[in-house]
């Protein structure tokens, strides 16, 4: 069965894998796909591989498609990123089981580097769109963000092989510290009201 790639098509895909569903904020859930993309082609990622993967990062958890759906229609490569991103449970952050383990961060970081950028972009666009959640539930994903993400990304940062990720993995990471600082001092104020 010989693999074909179809980026063209990833739009559409996800538009009917997700046409009813919504964010918190209420906008259309699909604009998050698009906004990680942008974040990470606004930061330099040129990659075509990073970038369908982005545009399909919660299909495998969301959607009843399959990973040889995906590996079928978009490639290897793709499929490794997008699994990778689905299966690993430390991502989930709701379920704080990051804050250990960082032997196993390795693995991303040497082998799915493209991961842990997807995972950065995915952070930032949630965190500009955290509106949608209640201020206690903002003050527990700045938390999660600022004590266990932060680190973990700078980490990767400092022990990523591959170069030419580093530069937009910098700039991702200074965009969080921003939005982190910009949300506390927003919340913070609300507080004093």
């Amino acid at each position: 069965m010989a693999c074909f790639k179809e980026s063209m098509n990833i739009p559409a895909l996800i538009e009917h894998l997700f046409k009813d569903k919504k964010r918190k904020n209420g906008a259309p859930y699909t604009s998050h796909f698009y906004a990680v993309r942008d974040i990470l082609m606004e930061a330099g990622v040129d990659d075509q591989d990073t970038l369908d993967a982005a545009l399909l990062h919660d299909v495998l958890e969301d959607t009843s498609l399959s990973k040889a759906y995906i590996k079928f229609k978009f490639g290897a490569e793709v499929t490794s990123i997008v699994e990778f991103l689905s299966k690993w449970e430390r991502w989930k952050t709701s379920h704080c089981k990051m804050k250990g383990n960082l032997d196993d961060m390795e693995v991303i970081w040497k082998h799915y580097p493209e991961s842990t950028l997807i995972k950065m972009a995915d952070r930032l666009h949630n965190l500009q769109t955290i509106d949608g959640f209640k201020p206690e539930k903002q003050r527990e994903y700045i938390h999660e963000t600022k004590d266990l993400l932060l680190p973990l990304f700078r980490m990767s940062i400092k022990k990523n092989a591959l170069e030419k990720f580093n530069a937009p993995m910098q700039k991702i990471l200074q965009r969080l510290e921003q939005e982190v600082f910009a949300i506390e001092k927003r919340l913070s104020l609300s507080q004093e009201k």
